[in-house]
């Protein structure tokens, strides 16, 4: 009993966790998470939303500059920037409205084709994030 007593009395004082090693370098280097963006190689062009006669309405989820163009007469009438979720309008009346702003003045001509363009600005480039496996799940021990 006293040899069991001596070694719990030893486990608490130099105490019961397992030795932790060192982590090397190497493998500190690994566990971080990196991130990089590349170019994707793929050239960015203008993008035509929608097509027809009017009325035509679309409504932009990202920002960025628009033009619209009279196919009919194969002449641009309006051009600008919107912001995320503007909604824009051709109707025959009224002209072109992006948002609650007019820019271009109706009346336009009735029966005419029009196309809404979304002219991109910005590097096609993909975003890559690096960083440790997720730990493996232990299987669920109970049934369903």
């Amino acid at each position: 009993m006293k040899n069991a007593t001596t070694i719990f009395a030893l486990l608490l004082i130099c105490g019961c966790q397992p030795r932790q090693e060192k982590v090397s370098e190497e493998r500190l280097e690994r566990l971080h998470t990196k991130s990089y963006d590349a170019p994707t190689g793929v050239k960015q062009q203008p993008v035509a939303v929608l097509q027809g006669t009017t009325p035509l309405v679309h409504i932009f989820d990202v920002g960025g500059p628009i033009r619209v163009v009279d196919l009919t007469d194969n002449a641009q009438i309006a051009s600008t920037t919107v912001a995320a979720r503007t909604l824009v309008r051709i109707d025959d009346r009224h002209g072109v409205i992006a948002g609650d702003t007019t820019i271009a003045p109706g009346p336009l001509t009735p029966g005419h084709t029009y196309v809404i363009y979304a002219d991109p600005t910005t590097d096609n480039q993909i975003h890559v994030t690096v960083g440790p496996a997720a730990r493996k799940q232990q299987p669920s021990t109970t049934q369903p």
